[in-house]
């Protein structure tokens, strides 16, 4: 249960941070949500953007300088290339250190992967895959690191990389494009990487991506569509391509696939998208003056997860409406008891049902209450948090 409240708050924290990109594009309401939230997959542009907000420095002298590595070369050497390779006797290859390169990316360690790529590149100056893995590399690890990735995609093509590695740097270049805000080059290389490898699915992924944080809501729907012909029972690919058909206000077509997100979200990485689906539907049910509905779909959602105090406010909101005042007063005190200091709204919302209760004095104090969660600052003090 703690793994999985982990990954749910991982996916939460990523779709706060979608929110703020698609809400100026779209208008939507995911994965960091109004409405619920704005549509999330991880896009190239909020990924990109979000995680190099992150390590804002002034552009280097030199635009091909790398950051400064993890490792030294001879550190890296002796991390990523296996020691019975030292013990043939015989120099390392270029080959060597792409191989070393690649394990390095996969392990996230981007600074020690730019070390090893470049060796590399130094005793081959024409190794397209040196080129291919430091363009990666480059794209993760460098602040402002997409231009110097991009050169180093377009040598791995034009040397001829072959293979599924050159559908794989045209969809890396598409990231990189994306990031640098030029979309029609974005769109240009993903549609290129798709032509190459038309059963990827990811490429359609990142394609819906793109056209979504730029406004182009019907033609991501397609991609997302795209997608879910490659893995029909992807159930992110559901929820996406839901918040944008609730966008759209096809709230038929949202229901569906939110029911697909529900379904096919049963565990893992997955779990995650069955409830935030189950929010999105409930929500929808509201609007429509559902309430008994939205009240059953958050109690499979609660099911499921107990410990979200925004499920049982948002059940509380349900029960209130249809005037089930004693269960939304449960509710609600369920989700100030997981959050008191951040309840402010569900100390009004108890009030109010307090109040129809004929509980004129907890009425009172919850109020008074929310009035000083209002008034109080948004954060701690950063000293309050040590003790």
């Amino acid at each position: 249960m703690r793994n999985f409240l982990r990954l749910k708050e991982k996916v939460r924290t990523h779709f706060a941070s979608s929110t703020a990109l698609l809400s100026v594009s779209l208008g939507l309401a995911i994965l960091s949500p109004c409405l619920v939230s704005c549509v999330s997959q991880e896009t190239p542009s909020e990924t990109k953007a979000t995680k190099k907000k992150k390590r804002k420095r002034s552009k280097p002298e030199h635009e091909d300088m790398l950051a400064p590595p993890n490792m030294t070369l001879g550190e890296a050497t002796r991390k990523y290339i296996p020691a019975s390779r030292f013990n043939e006797g015989t120099p390392l290859t270029d080959a060597d250190y792409v191989r070393a390169a690649e394990v390095a990316i996969h392990q996230r360690d981007d600074g020690s992967s730019m070390t090893l790529a470049s060796e590399a590149i130094r005793l081959n100056p024409k190794s397209a895959a040196a080129y291919y893995v430091r363009g990666r590399a480059r794209y993760g690890g460098l602040a402002d690191g997409e231009k110097s990735s991009i050169d180093d995609l377009k040598r791995s093509i034009e040397l001829g990389l072959g293979g599924p590695s050159t559908a794989g740097a045209w969809h890396s270049l598409a990231r990189a494009y994306d990031a640098q805000k030029d979309v029609p080059r974005a769109i240009e290389a993903i549609e290129e990487a798709i032509r190459l490898r038309p059963d990827d699915q990811a490429a359609y992924r990142t394609k819906a991506a793109i056209l979504t944080a730029n406004n182009r809501k019907q033609e991501a729907i397609g991609a997302y569509s795209m997608a879910l012909k490659l893995k029909p029972e992807d159930a992110e690919m559901y929820f996406q391509r839901g918040q944008l058909f609730e966008n759209l206000k096809q709230f038929d077509d949202a229901l569906k696939d939110y029911e697909g997100a529900i379904v096919h979200g049963r565990e893992g990485n997955q779990m995650p998208y069955k409830l935030m689906a189950l929010k999105r539907e409930a929500s929808i049910f509201s609007k429509d003056g559902k309430f008994q509905k939205a009240a059953d779909v958050l109690s499979i959602a609660i099911s499921i997860d107990k410990f979200d105090e925004e499920l049982h406010r948002l059940r509380g909101e349900a029960y209130e409406r249809l005037h089930k005042y004693a269960e939304a007063v449960a509710d609600y005190s369920k989700a100030i008891e997981m959050a008191p200091d951040f309840s402010q709204h569900s100390y009004e919302a108890r009030a109010r049902c307090y109040e129809k209760l004929g509980k004129v004095d907890l009425a009172a104090a919850d109020l008074k209450e929310s009035k000083r969660l209002m008034d109080a600052p948004a954060e701690r003090p950063l000293y309050e948090l040590k003790h």
